[in-house]
């Protein structure tokens, strides 16, 4: 039964994020319908690299002190204006359930 809601907030990704962050990407990606393997090491490396990225700008989804997924990615110059690209965008799996 999914009658309980799961209250999360939003914020800003910061460095100390990232090993946490790694864990929840590898544990999400593993699930249904992906089925990927990933490991640890490497979730880490890319997600470092997407942090570092000039541009960089993401979100972390959390509830008091569980992380629930991110949304990674970076502004683009593009004709003048910026552009949002949306590098990662991952989610723990089993939610409110």
């Amino acid at each position: 039964m999914r009658d309980a809601k799961v209250q999360s907030a939003m914020r800003q990704v910061t460095e100390k994020d990232l090993v946490s962050l790694s864990d929840v990407y590898v544990r999400a990606f593993a699930a249904d319908p992906w089925q990927e393997t990933w490991k640890q090491a490497w979730a880490h490396d890319r997600l470092s690299i997407i942090f570092a990225s000039p541009g960089f700008y993401g979100l972390v989804s959390e509830t008091d002190d569980t992380l629930l997924g991110a949304a990674m990615g970076r502004s683009l110059p593009h004709k003048g204006f910026f552009e949002y690209e949306l590098l990662e965008l991952w989610v723990r799996g089993n939610i409110g359930v």
